[in-house]
């Protein structure tokens, strides 16, 4: 039953969310609101939200191919305890790396998906997971580090939109909560806990002592150019209305334009045209 509650109840939020934006502003993953503001549910209610429904179906078809080999190993209580710790810690190392930037934006369940597929890759080692769109195969530990190296890489690259921390988190945490799990047991071969663990724990001393190496390289994004001066027949912008497109600019020039909310980049073209005018 937790497989279906989970995806029933995550399908119903986010379809919520899609035409609800207070719902959807409520609980997106936002550095500043939770370190500042105490919004702690944030961690939680932002792994319920998803940006489209082809975000939600990716999603939720991966945690379903993936949660049936951890319910025969761990049972339900395992399941559930792998899918939300690996959302928090998830979501935990996303506030660590973008703690300074409080434009931040982040919704979905790929840190907890994360975690249940690097359990089910400890429990399984010499599994397949095959590539959407590439054919055949490969071993689910090959796939583990492929996976690990691409979200370091998207971390410190910062190229896209992808919430790379997260499934990195999500994928650490997964694996400890494995590991701590069947403690003793006999049940995880030592050369795949190794193998997962050695990169993540790099990954972590470097965050401490060298995070010039690993922290996203400031996104200078798209240049957004404004009037400089008035033409038109309108006054000048008042003083509230200047101090704002400065704030919107300045957040343009260092997140890009795709940082910006859906009511921001429309404030931001309603004073183009009022310039322009």
């Amino acid at each position: 039953m937790i497989v279906w509650i989970i995806i029933a109840t995550t399908s119903l939020i986010s379809w919520q969310a899609f035409t609800n934006r207070n719902l959807f502003e409520r609980y997106v993953f936002n550095p500043d609101r939770i370190l500042r503001g105490g919004e702690w549910i944030r961690l939680i209610g932002s792994g319920f939200l998803h940006v489209n429904t082809m975000h939600l179906i990716f999603n939720m078809y991966a945690f379903y191919s993936f949660s049936w080999l951890l319910l025969a190993e761990m049972g339900e209580v395992g399941l559930a305890v792998i899918y939300f710790g690996s959302m928090v810690v998830g979501g935990l190392l996303s506030l660590l790396i973008h703690k300074n930037n409080s434009h931040y934006r982040a919704v979905g369940a790929s840190g907890a998906v994360s975690g249940v597929v690097y359990s089910s890759i400890l429990l399984y080692p010499n599994g397949g997971i095959g590539i959407i769109l590439l054919p055949g195969s490969i071993d689910s530990w090959i796939f583990g580090l492929l996976f690990m190296a691409f979200s370091i890489y998207g971390i410190r690259s910062n190229r896209d939109n992808i919430g790379h921390e997260a499934h990195l988190g999500g994928a650490i945490a997964g694996v400890l909560i494995t590991v701590i799990w069947f403690w003793g047991q006999g049940r995880i071969e030592s050369w795949i806990i190794w193998t997962m663990l050695v990169p993540t724990v790099a990954f972590l001393l470097l965050l401490r002592y060298k995070p010039e190496w690993i922290l996203p390289k400031t996104k200078s994004g798209f240049q957004v150019q404004m009037p400089t001066k008035f033409h038109g027949k309108r006054p000048p912008l008042s003083e509230n209305r200047q101090r704002e497109l400065d704030r919107l600019l300045e957040k343009v020039n260092r997140v890009g334009i795709n940082g910006l909310s859906i009511g921001e980049r429309q404030r931001l073209e309603d004073l183009r045209k009022y310039m322009d005018e």
